[in-house]
């Protein structure tokens, strides 16, 4: 609390006399005291002084003619100034004396007894002063009740109080409101009632959460109390609330009160339901989606397989000219249509989450050279100049992966680049990080379709849906390997002047050396094919013989089964189990085509190396087959690479390569 001021400054004194104010002033100033003052003996002179300063006392004498005491009070009043107010006499009536205290003077002093004047003037200054801060806090007090009274009816927020020594509860009016027992705006006036006025509203459900919640804030175990909830309204529904609140200690750390709000977050609560309701419908709907894509993807794959089977027999014993330039047109034909198959498959895979980062430290240059001869040829065809350009850093990253993301890229470029134009493939430093960019002279990119063109099925410039040129996937496919690789694509182009697609990879600084990898130990191919018997377990009845012809046309002895059941009667007829077995992943019957091998190697009691093939690209098939460690191979594959692993595995039956590296490396 401020100390009150005890001393004054300042005196007007009104007096006809100026030796009589010479005297008083004089007299004030003997008792240690510096002021400043005046005297005024008309009511104009004392209207126009007190207009222009302020004075901390009055001095009136009583006798002034025309003026006088009793005039100067009044106006002194009128004025509206209520400082220290003193009558000073020679001779008083004690009648006329009382009037004046009751008319506001503050005190009279004889001028006989001059004696009295300044401890008058100290004990009226103190008193005045006591009185203006008492009537400041008052005034303040009243200024904030009446602002929280107003903040409790005008705003959509409960204020409450819990005195915790009486158990009593102060809820202001909007409390009515949420519970349906009257509105804030009726004239009903904050009350008072017992916590249970509360409790009693609060859901069954959340009644436990809420005490629970208070008691660990009033245990001191938690900064605030807050928590969400709901209050029955008085029509029957739900309203949702945000609690707060904080408890206040004593000095012996005890809670005595508890004070916070309720808002009504209602209608936020009905847009996050809604919101999680549409969200809950995409997400559906993304699924019906992708389990569509699979489905229809693994239907397709079936009848391109078989055919792919058929045109590569064909290709390898037709002689006549014009029927092999036939032959290779349909083969053409049905790439474009695997290399759509294929890349739905690709985002397949990554969507699965299955492919792995095989890190490594590598040369950036190397890599962009080595995919820059891959294009060489076909630039020439198209009449592009390609040129690769830039630093010779090495970078800790999957070479994989980064290749493939840069063919990608390099694909896009030569396919939107029209004959005479050019394309870059280059590297630069970015402080410690290498950005490697993709530059092409093509049509360009309109700010709006900038990002849209890394979403599934988004294409520019092909209105048409020109099958030659792709089916919309391939940046949507790199920027999820970016994402992989913990990076990502940007995009700088202008609409008919070309585009810069950029991906930055962290750097290595020159001390770090590439890490080597062991060179694989040089082995001799199986000459004898003849001995080598392979069960083929394949459902499809034309692929199934498609593959039996294929298979024994390279010099293996071959056996087949529609599903696990004629596959294990292979197996038992046999003398011997088989050396390889080649299954499609979807069999009919209760096991596919990972379990009728499992249960094949079971029985024979060792490892039997195989080839898984599906035409599958749901998810959770994917990385089940991929999860056995066996090969896996995806319709429509090519025979040529069939041929390749069923060669492999035969010789070296112990190499079991995990499915998901082989995935990385040869599916994507």
């Amino acid at each position: 609390m401020l100390a009150t001021p005890s001393r004054f400054s300042s005196v007007l004194i009104v007096d006809d006399s100026q030796d009589d104010a010479f005297l008083i002033a004089r007299d004030i100033r003997k008792q240690g005291y510096t002021i400043a003052w005046e005297r005024v003996d008309t009511a104009e002179d004392m209207r126009r002084v007190l207009g222009e300063r302020y004075w901390d006392i009055i001095i009136s004498d009583y006798n002034i003619p025309g003026f006088g005491a009793e005039k100067a009070l009044a106006l002194h009043k009128e004025l509206g100034r209520d400082g220290p107010f003193i009558v000073i006499s020679g001779k008083i009536d004690e009648e006329i004396a009382v009037s004046l205290l009751k008319a506001g003077a503050h005190d009279f002093v004889m001028k006989t007894n001059l004696s009295r004047l300044v401890p008058a003037l100290e004990r009226e200054f103190r008193d005045w002063k006591s009185r203006q801060a008492r009537i400041q806090a008052e005034n303040a007090l009243r200024a904030s009740e009446e602002r929280y009274a107003l903040a409790a009816r005008g705003a959509n927020d409960v204020l409450w109080d819990w005195d915790l020594a009486t158990d009593s509860l102060y809820l202001s009016p909007r409390w009515k409101g949420i519970v349906g027992l009257g509105a804030p705006d009726d004239g009903l006036d904050d009350f008072t009632v017992k916590p249970r006025e509360w409790f009693d509203h609060i859901h069954p459900d959340d009644i436990d959460a809420v005490l629970t919640a208070i008691n660990t804030h009033l245990a001191g175990r938690s900064a605030n109390f807050v928590i969400e909830h709901r209050l029955r309204h008085d029509d029957g529904n739900w309203r949702w609330v945000l609690a707060r609140g904080m408890a206040v200690h004593d000095t012996d750390g005890d809670a005595v009160r508890m004070a916070g709000s309720f808002t009504d977050i209602t209608a936020t609560k009905h847009v996050e339901q809604q919101l999680r309701k549409t969200m809950d419908e995409l997400t559906n709907a993304l699924a019906s989606k992708t389990r569509f894509l699979a489905a229809a993807s693994h239907d397709l794959r079936q009848p391109f397989q078989a055919m792919r089977l058929y045109q590569y027999m064909l290709s390898e014993k037709v002689m006549d000219a014009e029927c092999r330039k036939i032959v290779t047109n349909l083969g053409e034909a049905m790439s474009a249509g695997e290399a759509l198959l294929h890349a739905l498959l690709d985002v397949s895979t990554l969507d699965a989450g299955v492919v792995p980062v095989k890190r490594s430290v590598f040369s950036v240059f190397d890599a962009l050279s080595s995919v820059g001869r891959e294009f060489a040829q076909e630039a020439v065809v198209r009449g592009i100049t390609l040129r690769v350009a830039g630093c010779q850093g090495r970078v800790d990253s999957d070479p994989t992966l980064f290749a493939r993301i840069v063919r990608n890229l390099v694909t896009n470029a030569l396919r939107y680049t029209p004959s005479g134009g050019r394309v870059l493939i280059a590297c630069r430093r970015r402080g410690a990080a290498l950005a490697v960019e993709v530059w092409d002279t093509g049509i360009g990119i309109a700010p709006e379709m900038q990002e849209a063109i890394f979403e599934d099925f988004i294409q520019v410039g092909n209105p048409q849906r020109d099958r030659r040129n792709g089916l919309g996937l391939g940046l949507a496919i790199v920027r999820r390997m970016a994402q992989l690789l913990g990076s990502d694509i940007s995009l700088s182009s202008q609409p008919g002047r070309g585009s810069r697609f950029t991906i930055t990879l962290p750097g290595v600084t020159p001390e770090v050396e590439p890490i080597q990898a062991a060179p694989s130990p040089q082995r001799e191919e199986v000459k004898s094919l003849g001995a080598q018997r392979i069960l083929v377990i394949e459902d499809d009845e034309i692929q199934g013989a498609a593959l039996r012809q294929l298979i024994e046309g390279w010099g293996y002895s071959v056996s087949l089964a529609a599903n696990a059941e004629e596959a294990f009667a292979r197996v038992m007829e046999a003398a011997t189990p088989p050396h390889l077995i080649v299954s499609d992943f979807r069999l009919p019957g209760d096991l596919n085509g990972v379990e009728a091998i499992a249960r094949i190697c079971s029985d024979a009691h060792r490892h039997i190396p195989a080839v898984i093939i599906t035409g599958d690209t749901a998810r959770e098939r994917i990385k089940e087959a991929t999860a056995t460690g066996h090969r896996l191979l995806h319709k429509p594959y090519d025979p040529t690479e069939l041929k390749r692993v069923i060669a492999q595995l035969l010789a070296y039956p112990e190499d079991t390569t995990i499915g998901s590296e082989w995935l990385a490396n040869n599916c994507l």
